[in-house]
């Protein structure tokens, strides 16, 4: 959550590059992090749970976005009757 409220503040100051531009957190993160290092902390990110070179950040396995998919309503209330 953490770095979401960074990302969040930084797109918030217009500091934040264009090419972070996910909808998904996992992947806005890694890319974040990818722009940043990994090493990058956040400055309000309280001591107990700050990670280190010992105890990196925890990445999630990288998931792919899940395509959307426009439903046509009307369709749908035609085969119900």
């Amino acid at each position: 959550m953490e770095l979401l409220d960074e990302i969040t503040r930084l797109a918030f100051l217009s500091q934040l590059i264009p090419e972070i531009n996910c909808h998904c957190q996992n992947t806005l993160i890694r890319q974040f992090c990818t722009w940043k290092g990994l090493n990058y902390i956040p400055e309000n990110l309280h001591s107990t749970i700050k990670w280190s070179v010992q105890q990196p950040y925890p990445f999630e396995e990288d998931v792919q976005d899940t395509p959307w998919k426009i439903v046509n309503q009307m369709k749908n209330l035609d085969s119900n009757v």
